[in-house]
């Protein structure tokens, strides 16, 4: 069926003022589902008429139309599950990097380098030394420097 444009926005207005009857809403939803030009047209005017309810402080509601979707309900968008399926490849190939970066830096900057057991320090003994003991009187203080750090101190005989 075709019918003038004139006529086709007559019957959009009248749908969208919700005062179509139901014969005009079969022949609306006709013309929307058979004309691509029409269909282009009636979800341009229900979206100017879903922006003017918003501004009046409206819900805007529509009568429903056989065949249609509703025009103020946008559709729901496909992502194809090949896509999904790479950026979660993504997104594991760069936590995995994340974790190696870690785990290098870990390794370089740890005191343990040397191998897997820890290094060994050797404390001096008096018997090795035999002049610490006429010196040093044993006491040990850790005090702050004047730029924070920590400072020990050892105190010794004159």
């Amino acid at each position: 069926m075709k019918i003038s444009r004139k006529k086709f926005e007559e019957l959009v207005s009248v749908y969208l003022d919700n005062e179509a009857t139901p014969g005009e809403k079969r022949l609306l939803s006709k013309c929307v589902l058979r004309d691509r030009e029409m269909a282009r047209i009636f979800h341009r005017e229900c979206k100017i008429h879903a922006a003017a309810c918003k501004i009046y402080g409206r819900l805007p509601r529509l009568a429903p139309l056989r065949g249609i979707p509703d025009p103020l309900v946008p559709p729901e968008k496909y992502l194809d599950p090949s896509a999904k399926a790479e950026w979660a490849s993504v997104a594991m190939l760069s936590a995995a990097a994340i974790a190696l970066f870690i785990y290098g830096m870990a390794a370089i900057f740890s005191n343990t380098w040397n191998g897997s057991e820890p290094a060994k320090r050797e404390i001096p003994t008096p018997a090795a030394h035999p002049d610490i003991p006429k010196y040093f009187t044993g006491e040990i203080k850790i005090d702050a420097a004047p730029d924070g750090s920590a400072v020990g101190i050892l105190a010794y005989r004159r």
